[in-house]
């Protein structure tokens, strides 16, 4: 999926993520540069403070929600695998199958009333991801650091246990993303 960093987003008339419990959001992304300056989100759902927005800020440091800003450099240029885990007690993000990062405290569980966004803000209206977004995949559980290990370079069928949703972005037709999961 192909984002102008503009206008184009995909905004799902739908939540993905759950209200309670675990869950992990991996995807492989791709941002050439943040000449501009400007923050950018890949992927989002909630409102206000209470959202999930994976991205990095203005300085281009990786960005998890509207309070986690990390130290860490988004990795720009090539292809990069990233992971959000959340857990009952912790919040962990993972780039390339390696831990980067954590935070002793899980992320609060976005809005089930907001809708998933992939390629802008859950608004749908700012911080537009300049770029390319591929192999989403939303699960239902924490994965383990093994399992992180094993998912960036695994074909997942759609089909697995825990899978919430998945969209692999491989239609022809550039208006739609179809989720492959069985879920949905």
């Amino acid at each position: 999926l192909v984002l102008d960093g503009m206008h184009d987003a995909v905004r799902l008339n739908t939540n993905v993520l759950p209200f309670k419990g675990s869950f992990t959001v991996e995807l492989w992304v791709q941002a050439s540069t943040n000449a501009a300056g400007m923050p950018r989100t890949c992927v989002s759902q909630g409102t206000g403070s209470n959202v999930f927005a994976l991205g990095f800020d203005a300085l281009g440091r990786l960005r998890l929600g509207t309070s986690w800003v990390t130290t860490l450099p988004f990795p720009l240029g090539d292809w990069h695998h990233l992971a959000v885990v959340r857990d009952t007690t912790s919040t962990q993000i993972y780039v390339d199958g390696g831990l980067k990062t954590n935070q002793a405290l899980a992320l609060p569980h976005p809005p089930q009333t907001a809708n998933f966004c992939i390629g802008a803000r859950p608004d749908g209206g700012s911080e537009f991801w300049l770029g390319r977004v591929d192999e989403l995949r939303v699960w239902q559980r924490a994965l383990s650091a093994t399992e992180i290990q094993q998912s960036t370079n695994r074909i997942v069928l759609g089909n697995e246990t825990g899978l919430a949703g998945l969209w692999p972005f491989d239609e022809r037709i550039r208006t739609n993303a179809m989720d492959s999961s069985a879920v949905r």
